[in-house]
């Protein structure tokens, strides 16, 4: 039997916990579930909160998600239902009629409508009227867009020109979007009126390659868009511009992103850059998606883990688990002093010794950077993202 001390003397007994319906690369129907303990933590203005104790998920309005039951301490006859207090707002699709749930323990709800309090998704022991065994706090959302404009860029030098990358663009930014869905966010590729841009030339030192040290060529790399649109210095492209280049010449480096907040520091436009070097597999494209959704997820203003960079990351597995962690590709766990500062293991559920794509639902007080959904949408709220 698990305990959880949810707060002063208090304790939940829990013989079952909620979990994503899979694991592996990013899938919109099977978001990420915020199971960081069984305190709630607050809510951002206009959040409804209910007496739920456990994880919270969200999902997108008129679309459908699919959440796995574990049973941690009850026996695998044991039938089990599932209810929702609110289902004007909320549906249990399957299993039909609430249940029993199937033997992989997996339910599928729809969301409604965004409007009023989102209930308990509530698992029972027997029935649907049955004793509550644990539950769920899910939040609909409304659909915020973003746009994506993708540029492959060639990169010639004075005396020679390059080879223009190439990458599943359709691929990868499907998985961008399952990555930001349960947030409400729609991460959108629009084909006819923001289709892949393939006249971008840039001018740089090494042929075929980016050298993110250079601060004239990073800048000429996101002053693309504007200068092919002929916009004005300071003119903002409602979009995130993605430059996709061969290389960059810099060792371990996956991608660079430049949101408002910071291109305004240093005089450049916004974009995100990653390279089309290496990308020949299904894990190499989730890695470029994991890449651009995260540096989608600066442009939100969401900063790294407990404000803490690549030369001194969090050690915790909750913060690898993370979108916003600030390595892409995770230390080995190793064993006798090592265990110090790394955690025990490597798979937080998308493969080994790769970070993770919970983008936090909850907003706990000694965490520094949580609530991330309601701060995303909140800022794409405010206009000031782009």
């Amino acid at each position: 039997m698990i305990e959880f001390h949810a707060k002063d003397l208090q304790q939940i007994v829990v013989p079952i916990r909620f979990t994503r319906a899979i694991t592996g690369f990013s899938r919109r129907s099977a978001p990420e579930v915020d199971d960081r303990g069984f305190a709630m933590g607050t809510r951002p203005p206009g959040w409804s909160s209910t007496t739920a104790y456990g994880p919270m998920v969200g999902l997108m309005v008129n679309s459908e998600m699919r959440i796995k039951v574990e049973r941690e301490d009850i026996d695998a006859e044991a039938p089990l239902y599932v209810t929702c207090t609110e289902p004007s707002v909320l549906r249990i699709v399957a299993p039909t009629d609430g249940g029993p749930l199937p033997d992989d323990g997996v339910l599928t709800v729809r969301g409604l409508t965004a409007r009023g309090s989102p209930g308990r998704i509530e698992v029972r022991l027997g029935s649907t009227i049955g004793p509550i065994l644990g539950r769920l706090e899910p939040h609909v959302f409304g659909a915020y867009r973003i746009p994506v404009q993708a540029h492959r860029v060639r990169c010639d030098t004075a005396t020679a020109t390059g080879i223009r990358p190439n990458l599943p663009v359709e691929r990868i930014l499907r998985r961008v979007r399952a990555i930001w869905w349960p947030c409400g966010i729609h991460v959108v590729y629009d084909a006819a009126s923001r289709p892949v841009i393939d006249t971008d030339v840039v001018r740089v030192a090494t042929l075929n390659q980016v050298n993110l040290g250079s601060g004239a060529e990073v800048a000429s790399v996101f002053g693309l868009q504007r200068a092919r649109l002929g916009l004005p210095a300071g003119t903002n492209d409602q979009a995130v511009n993605w430059y996709i280049i061969p290389r960059f010449t810099n060792a371990n480096t996956v991608g660079l992103g430049r949101s408002r907040v910071r291109a305004n520091s240093v005089g450049t436009d916004t974009g995100v850059i990653t390279t089309a070097d290496g990308v020949t597999n299904d894990t190499e494209i989730e890695r470029v998606a994991r890449t651009l959704a995260h540096e989608i997820g600066h442009f939100l203003r969401l900063p790294h883990v407990q404000q803490r960079n690549a030369d001194n990351p969090v050690r915790d597995t909750f913060g690898r688990r993370q979108l916003m962690y600030p390595i892409s590709w995770l230390e080995n766990a190793v064993g006798g002093a090592g265990l110090l500062t790394v955690p025990r293991t490597n798979n937080v559920g998308y493969g080994h010794t790769v970070r993770g794509c919970l983008i936090t639902m909850k907003n706990h007080a000694h965490h520094s950077t949580d609530g991330e959904c309601g701060t995303a949408r909140s800022t794409y709220r405010s206009g000031a993202w782009y």
